[in-house]
């Protein structure tokens, strides 16, 4: 899973005011989405980019050997929590949330915790 976000976007909105006197009166919202043309570069290069990625044949490879790091602390590699020991009804423990991230990445966590389902998911199996 892949997102193309504007992290940066140069385009500036307004909020103004309708009325100066009525503090109840509706206000003006002018997101101005994607005003500036460097945005719009940005996000198509960003899209071009996440269309050659997803049309090689070795994008899954990648992907999965991305979390192939010993994650210090209470996970290994396969997200299998130490010290937990297998019965025949919890025949694995994993966690797969943001707690184990040993640092917290530049964007929003829902992808790479998606990221992180998944690969418990591919070990599981």
């Amino acid at each position: 899973m892949a997102v193309n976000v504007l992290l940066q976007p140069k385009s500036r909105g307004s909020v103004n005011f309708n009325s100066c006197t009525d503090l109840y009166a509706s206000i003006i919202i002018n997101g101005n989405y994607l005003n500036e043309t460097e945005d719009l570069e940005t996000l198509l290069r960003g899209a071009n980019f996440l269309y050659e990625l997803f049309n090689t044949t070795s994008a899954r490879n990648a992907g999965v050997k991305a979390f192939d790091i010993e994650i210090p602390e209470f996970v290994d590699s396969k997200l299998t929590v130490f010290g937990v020991k297998r019965t025949s009804s919890t025949p694995m423990l994993r966690v797969t949330n943001s707690s184990i991230m040993p640092f917290i990445p530049y964007c929003n966590t829902q992808c790479p915790d998606y990221a992180m389902g998944e690969k418990s998911c591919f070990n599981y199996y």
